[in-house]
């Protein structure tokens, strides 16, 4: 199961616990209610961190590849084009 559906179906659970209507409806303490709504705030929060820092090194090796078709359209020497080719790849590795 990958994490957005984790989140929502945590987040059903905790709806079920506090709608008395609803026809799976459990008991469940406020407490434990509260612990379940903090952990799943927490795991979104790391979720959105997650997705930021991959949108950071996706930018990071665009850069790289604008940066390497530049100085292939402008004919540059072939060792300025393998610095540039390098440093894609050593972008590529720090998203890893």
């Amino acid at each position: 199961m990958n994490e957005p559906s984790k989140l929502m179906c945590q987040l059903a659970s905790i709806s079920r616990g506090m709608d008395i209507e609803h026809p799976e409806y459990k008991r469940k303490s406020r407490s434990d209610l509260a612990i379940r709504l903090r952990k799943v705030i927490k795991s979104v929060s790391d979720l959105e961190k997650q997705e930021l820092d991959q949108s950071f090194s996706l930018h990071a090796v665009n850069d790289c590849v604008i940066t390497l078709l530049d100085a292939i359209e402008k004919s540059a020497d072939l060792e300025t084009i393998k610095e540039h080719a390098l440093e894609i790849f050593k972008a590529m590795d720090e998203e890893q």
